[in-house]
């Protein structure tokens, strides 16, 4: 069907869409963007029907959909297609034997190139879709130029809610594609989804069947319980009923209850709770701080749902047809954490390391900087703050503590990170595309390069094979240590010994070190020489004072990190983020090319405002509770 055939179908009623549950108004919006010649980016949660009515749009063109899984292996060869290497040994390099890639494949087809993940997937291989999408054209070397038919169209999806592994997209993408967000559907709809995917002949089922019901319902849970950072899609209520039906029929227990049953026996919920532990365990992403397994959150929505509210589907309190379950903590002695951060009455000082100080610890300001502005009322960092004083200690020299040193030194000596120390080329999204002798590790081979060092010889080495790999050149790190006077204790030993394990492993990479409380002092400026003990040594002999201004040294690494000679720059920020003084640190996180937070959760911390700055700095959120935590905290920031 042609484009214009698709016009007479709408205008004749019979659009496409009709196994699409919900999705009238998207589907209008992206049938039309997609008909009128435009690519689109498609932004939800898995599990929201996208390839659905991508499906029902190309099924009713007659077209093909091809797929794509963004990331960071994604190179151009593989987006845009490559000779067969072992053809063009033999017959030198040829149209026939070039291998369209699925880019490529979609242009002469005139079909859809889904793009799943687009924001996992290298800036440089996304450059390659600027022709494609901008004027339907793209000339490959030996090859020519391909032309698009006219149903070629470029769609893209992302998910907002993930920021793992993502990286930056330009706005030269951004500006050639219509945006459309898809968010889940309510819960009438998601029953009716579960009643379609899970029913057979044999075993029809209807939306107000109390295990569809029941299974949707918890699903929906996963997305508020404050201990999960991502719930489950609908899919995992599809997969509840199917299990659940499994294990009905081995334990001989009646699962198609009608709805009006109030109250299920025993064997009916246990069986439950099973289903929903198989089904749904894997489908979500818990809160880097919480302290349960994935099967205990589970258990605890289906207690509270089940037995503490009598929730179930036809209960006494059967839960509103698009409210999901939520419940309240009561009883356990604990309030919210309220922010309430002060405004600075001057501004916050800059210091830094003097010579002439006793020990060469001392600290002298480097000047005033700019008074930063007031806070809105409108700001997230409205009103609130911990339990300190907020009394600023003065600046002056102090000794440190012999056993809090000893202890430090201990702690950093076994901070081995698990990073590679080997001297291959480390492969990842990030770096730039450079030929390499093959090692082994990369798919991708430079034909050009190859070929000529077969000329010089007809025996080739496994070592003369020339691959594209990405090489990543040294990083820029501000690491950003919170020295106020909430950090004290075990947690200043675990702060000293990661400044320590920190700086002798990034011997490869630029690193500035900042301490700061209300104010701040640049211990190690970027670029210069690294002693690991000597930091650790100036870091101790600070003492933990006064109240905690996250934005001036998130302010102070974004300076420090513009004059890196480098594409790679990251901030690791270690602090409790009780955040009293100051501006909102929320709007300068997203100023960094990526902020990752070690959120010490062994106090008081603000778990919301490290999970807020983690996703506006585009980086990840760990919790460290003592300095065991740090070392796999710290690999799992610098393996991405």
């Amino acid at each position: 069907m042609t484009i214009n055939d698709s016009d007479q179908a709408s205008r004749n009623g019979t659009t496409p869409g009709g196994g699409v549950v919900g999705r009238s108004r998207e589907l209008e919006l992206l049938r039309a963007a997609v008909t009128a010649g435009r690519d689109v980016l498609l932004e939800g949660p898995p599990g929201t029907s996208k390839t659905t009515m991508l499906r029902a749009i190309t099924s009713e063109w007659g077209i093909p959909l091809l797929f794509v899984e963004g990331n960071a292996d994604l190179t151009t060869g593989k987006l845009v297609g490559h000779h067969a290497p072992d053809r063009v040994l033999r017959e030198g390099y040829q149209a026939e034997n070039f291998i369209d890639g699925p880019l490529v494949e979609a242009m002469r087809l005139g079909g859809f190139l889904y793009i799943e993940e687009l924001n996992r997937s290298p800036q440089d291989t996304l450059n390659t879709l600027l022709s494609a999408i901008g004027d339907r054209r793209l000339t490959i070397p030996r090859i020519g130029t391909i032309t698009a038919l006219p149903t070629f169209r470029l769609i893209a999806s992302m998910n907002p809610f993930d920021n793992v592994g993502t990286m930056r997209i330009s706005m030269s993408i951004y500006d050639r594609l219509c945006r459309l967000a898809v968010g889940y559907q309510d819960e009438a709809l998601e029953r009716e989804i579960v009643e379609r995917r899970a029913s057979t002949v044999l075993d029809p089922l209807g939306r107000d069947d109390r295990l569809v019901r029941d299974a949707v319902a918890l699903v929906r849970a996963t997305r508020v319980h404050p201990d999960i950072r991502h719930g489950s899609s609908v899919r995992g209520a599809i997969d509840t009923v199917l299990v659940a039906r499994e294990l009905g029929r081995t334990r001989h227990v009646a699962v198609d209850l009608p709805g009006t049953v109030r109250r299920p026996g025993a064997g009916y919920t246990t069986l439950v709770l099973d289903a929903i532990t198989v089904a749904l365990s894997g489908r979500m992403q818990l809160d880097p701080a919480a302290a349960l397994t994935p099967e205990e959150v589970l258990r605890d929505i289906w207690e509270t749902y089940f037995l503490s509210l009598a929730a179930a589907a036809g209960g006494e309190h059967e839960v509103a047809a698009d409210g999901p379950l939520q419940r309240t903590a009561a009883g356990d002695g604990k309030v919210p954490f309220r922010r309430k951060p002060k405004t600075l009455d001057e501004a916050p000082q800059l210091f830094v390391p003097s010579p002439n100080g006793a020990n060469g610890v001392a600290l002298r300001s480097s000047g005033l900087l700019p008074q930063p502005p007031p806070p809105r009322a409108d700001e997230r960092t409205r009103p609130g703050q911990s339990d300190d004083e907020g009394e600023l200690q003065p600046l002056a020299e102090s000794s440190a503590d012999t056993e809090v040193a000893r202890r430090a030194h201990e702690i950093a000596s076994r901070l081995a990170l698990l990073r590679r120390r080997d001297q291959r080329p480390r492969s990842g999204g990030r770096g730039v595309l450079q030929r390499a002798p093959f090692d082994g590790g990369s798919d991708e081979i430079d034909l050009d390069a190859t070929m000529d060092a077969l000329l010089e010889g007809p025996d080739i080495a496994p070592e003369d094979v020339i691959v594209r790999t990405r090489l990543l050149h040294p990083r820029a790190i501000a690491l950003l240590v919170d020295i106020s006077g909430s950090m004290r204790g075990e947690r200043v030993r675990t702060a000293a010994a990661t400044v320590g394990a920190l700086a002798g492993e990034m011997g490869d990479d630029h690193l500035a070190v900042i301490a700061f409380w209300s104010d701040a002092a640049l211990l190690l400026p970027l670029g210069e020489p690294v002693e690991p003990a000597t930091l650790m040594e100036t870091l101790l002999r600070l003492p933990a004072r006064g109240l905690t201004n996250v934005g001036f040294p998130l302010e102070l690494a974004r300076k420090e990190l513009a004059g890196a000679r480098t594409t790679h720059t990251r901030t690791v920020l270690l602090s409790d983020c009780v955040h009293n003084a100051g501006a909102d640190p929320v709007p300068l996180a997203a100023g960094l090319e990526r902020l990752d937070i070690l959120l010490d959760v062994s106090g008081e911390h603000d778990r919301q405002l490290a999970r807020e700055m983690a996703h506006a700095g585009r980086g990840r959120f760990s919790p460290v509770r003592t300095h065991r935590d740090v070392a796999p905290a710290l690999d799992a920031i610098f393996d991405e």
